[in-house]
């Protein structure tokens, strides 16, 4: 029994070694030197009763209407954030300094302090605009029921059977409803890599907002500029960009991780799912054709 405990131990060592949790697997350049991210599976959250951080269980979550519950007490859940509000996450008042959100400890998220980060303006801008094939790799939609919007990785197949329609379909336009996917498709697409950054609106001081006209999402960057700072949004009139509001607006916050060479994600490598894999009665992690020991070693 000793021994057999041993060796679980060990393979679950070996395959954490290889998982950066939640983290997302589809990697997403941010320069024109080949520096990359992966983003987190889903909006980040925080409990004002517990100071706890997580993120979203899934990447269309998020909380809505209880953002207008906003206090040092309150012991739901927010994910609305004034501009730079990592170290007063509660507060609806101006800030003019910006504190990183991803330097708390994410209890799903490593739950180790600076882990994660928050993109500028410009590395945004990268993944919108400039990286190879930018406007074919973005595109609102549906999910599950939730609007929002599609951002591609930089490697991408789609799934068989599914379609994608980009800002660059030749309409120069898309709405909420051209892309349409149930949770069992959007599994597939997030299997191969894809962002999803739901609709939530937003939040003016202690007041949710539905703009009647303009549904839509608002995500900060770590841009500040004077009294306003930097935001990444999209509409459903199909325009996407960024824009300014003041710090003391709640917008949503995506948080990402820098990709090291050859580092795996997610227990992936090269987008391959690392699994545990009993042969011969010995315990190997699996990797696409490739079989490794309980120590990491490759075994021919």
């Amino acid at each position: 029994m000793q021994k057999i405990f041993t060796l679980c131990a060990a393979a679950m060592m070996a395959v954490s070694m290889l998982a950066t949790e939640g983290a997302l697997s589809g990697k997403f350049s941010i320069d024109d030197q080949g520096k990359q991210v992966v983003f987190s599976q889903g909006n980040l959250q925080y409990q004002a009763s517990t100071q706890t951080w997580q993120f979203a269980e899934n990447q269309y979550d998020f909380v809505g209407p209880d953002n207008a519950n906003i206090s040092d007490t309150y012991d739901g859940w927010i994910d609305l954030f004034g501009g730079g509000t990592g170290n007063n996450p509660t507060t609806t008042e101006e800030l003019h300094v910006f504190s990183e959100w991803g330097a708390n400890a994410i209890r799903n998220g490593g739950n180790a302090d600076s882990l994660w980060r928050t993109l500028s303006a410009v590395e945004w801008e990268y993944i919108h605009y400039y990286r190879p094939y930018a406007e074919n790799k973005r595109g609102q939609a549906t999910v599950n029921g939730i609007k929002g919007f599609v951002v591609l990785p930089d490697e991408w197949t789609l799934p068989e059977g599914l379609t994608f329609r980009s800002n660059a379909d030749g309409t120069g336009e898309t709405r909420f409803s051209s892309n349409n996917y149930n949770t069992d498709q959007w599994a597939q697409m997030e299997a191969n890599g894809a962002l999803f950054l739901p609709a939530a609106q937003y939040r003016y001081e202690a007041e949710y907002t539905t703009p009647d006209i303009e549904e839509g999402g608002w995500y900060w960057t770590a841009s500040l500029l004077a009294d306003e700072s930097s935001n990444f949004s999209f509409h459903d009139q199909g325009d996407s960009g960024f824009s300014s509001r003041f710090n003391n607006y709640g917008l949503s916050v995506r948080l990402v991780q820098d990709v090291e060479e050859g580092q795996a994600i997610n227990n992936t490598s090269v987008g391959v799912k690392a699994v545990k894999r009993i042969i011969d009665g010995q315990l190997f992690i699996e990797r696409g054709d490739k079989h490794f020991n309980i120590l990491g070693a490759e075994v021919k």
